[in-house]
């Protein structure tokens, strides 16, 4: 309504700028003391309405402002209506057009503005003041070779003061139509995006496998709670390995309960569309923070970040149990900025575990199918060989690395230089003169490209990042948060929140071996 209410004004104010303009150019075209009247008139409500204007720009106005602007905007049919009637007379007052033409421009934006009381109202009061200046102030003045001409007659005025009425009845009428059919249409529109138990309210990413949407869970009962849909794209529905990555990355997840992990709530199919109801975070990936500002992070916070994935990532190697009350040993294996969650209030959480593997059931921790990030896999994860939970700490280190260098490690531009860069460039030094060497020797032994010299699991790397120099910042997360809320102040609502979830394809790695990579 705001919106309407800032489009009326702009219409009033380009309407009485265009009166005042047009003042001027009768003044100098034809008549002096028409022209200097309608700029007189004019001058003054383009004044009012500019400042109004600028009130709404900053916001909704009081009801108080709003009340004298209504006025202000019905008075100005017949001040114009008074001004023809003193200088020109009152025929020309009753036969002009512009008043008339005014009247409406008045009905038709509180028609739009859905006030329908004000138009009634507008429409009473101008046939009252109407009749009122016909009879005291332009019969009085009617010459009197035209006072018995039918159009100046008493019964055509009483049938404009009728007009008048009418106009304000129809306008509240077709507001009342209006209303109906928006709601209607807000009814339709819920229907169709209802998804279950489930009203999809924003898509907030879209990849090559799934979109992302925010969303209210709302059952039988009448409460609401604010989720994220996950739902794959409905032309991989038919296709068994895009589900069964649906069904793993759901099956796992339930098995995952961990501040630093998002929960995974609900896995189902509605109308034949695969999804998975997760916890919402309101906040942004790690890679559309970073993207937006490429600038190295501090370093408390670059730790703390840190800190708060491997205590994720602890939870799923060692600490995440399957339904006998045994270990998992969930292995994420598509570690990324894409797939790391940072919300308004500091939370870090790890996402989408659609291809991560409980090793303890898999048979097998070696596979000829390569999927993940390949900027961010492990060596061992890229050849198609074993991995464990060392891998997750490998995509970890190139993490850290690249938040603290401001740049990427191995992402070149094309895939075949990236995996190149992955397996055998040497690991840079940070080059940053206000981050400790110790930092380098911790990255050096995170970035190992042999998995034994590695830390061996995310509790001893956690507590070597601890003991690291700038790691211990207490302030570290609130200036995370911080910035995740400027980051969503920019970007919400008029854009999503990042358009960084997968997409994922199938090329030919030079081994010759068929690999599925998922790709920035």
């Amino acid at each position: 309504m705001h919106a309407l209410d800032l489009f009326a004004v702009r219409a009033w104010l380009a309407s009485s700028a265009l009166g005042a303009g047009l003042g001027a150019f009768i003044a100098a075209t034809a008549s002096m003391e028409l022209g200097l009247a309608g700029c007189a008139v004019a001058g003054p409500y383009a004044l009012w309405f500019a400042f109004v204007h600028q009130r709404l720009l900053a916001g909704p106005i009081s009801p108080g402002l709003d009340l004298v602007n209504s006025v202000i905007e019905g008075s100005l049919t017949w001040v114009l209506f008074l001004v023809i009637l003193f200088v020109q007379g009152a025929p020309y007052a009753l036969a002009s057009w512009v008043p008339p033409m005014f009247f409406a421009l008045t009905v038709f934006g509180l028609t739009l503005r859905m006030r329908a009381r004000a138009a009634v109202i507008t429409g009473v009061v101008g046939a009252v003041v109407f009749l009122g200046a016909h009879l005291l102030l332009a019969r009085p003045r009617m010459p009197a070779e035209l006072a018995d001409l039918v159009i100046f007659g008493m019964g055509v005025q009483l049938s404009r003061t009728f007009t008048l009425v009418a106009l304000g009845v129809l306008a509240a009428m077709a507001v009342g139509s209006l209303r109906r059919a928006i709601g209607r249409a807000e009814v339709s529109a819920r229907e169709h995006d209802l998804f279950g138990k489930y009203r999809l309210v924003r898509e907030i990413a879209k990849g090559g496998m799934a979109a992302v949407f925010e969303a209210q869970y709302c059952p039988e009962g009448g409460f609401e709670r604010k989720v994220a849909i996950k739902r794959i794209h409905p032309h991989l529905a038919e296709q068994e390995k895009f589900v069964d990555f649906f069904r793993s990355e759901a099956a796992i997840s339930s098995r995952l309960s961990h501040p630093n992990i998002v929960v995974v709530l609900d896995f189902g199919r509605v109308d034949g569309k695969y999804f998975l109801s997760m916890e919402y975070v309101d906040g942004a990936t790690l890679h559309a923070l970073t993207r937006e500002d490429p600038e190295p992070l501090p370093v408390g916070v670059v730790a703390a970040i840190g800190m708060e994935m491997l205590a994720g990532l602890q939870h799923a190697h060692q600490g995440a149990l399957g339904a006998d009350g045994r270990p998992l040993h969930v292995v994420h294996r598509d570690l990324c900025p894409q797939n790391v969650l940072v919300s308004t209030n500091g939370e870090v959480k790890i996402s989408d575990f659609g291809v991560a593997r409980a090793l303890r059931d898999s048979g097998t921790d070696q596979t000829n199918t390569v999927v993940g990030h390949l900027a961010y896999i492990s060596p061992e994860q890229a050849s198609g060989e074993a991995v464990d939970m060392r891998s997750d700490l490998f995509a970890l280190g190139v993490i850290l690395w690249e938040l603290l260098a401001g740049r990427s490690l191995f992402r070149r531009d094309n895939d075949a230089a990236t995996l190149a860069a992955l397996m055998y460039d040497p690991i840079p030094d940070l080059g940053r003169a206000t981050v400790d060497p110790a930092w380098d020797v911790f990255l050096g032994k995170s970035l190992a490209r042999d998995p034994a010299r590695r830390f061996p699991d995310a509790g001893r790397m956690a507590a070597a990042l601890a003991e690291l120099p700038g790691a211990d910042d207490p302030a570290a997360l609130g200036a995370l948060a911080q910035r995740v809320r400027a980051h969503v102040a920019r970007v919400r609502p008029e854009a999503p929140l990042g358009d960084d979830a997968e997409t994922r394809v199938e090329p030919k790695l030079p081994t010759g071996r068929h690999h599925a990579l998922t790709l920035e």
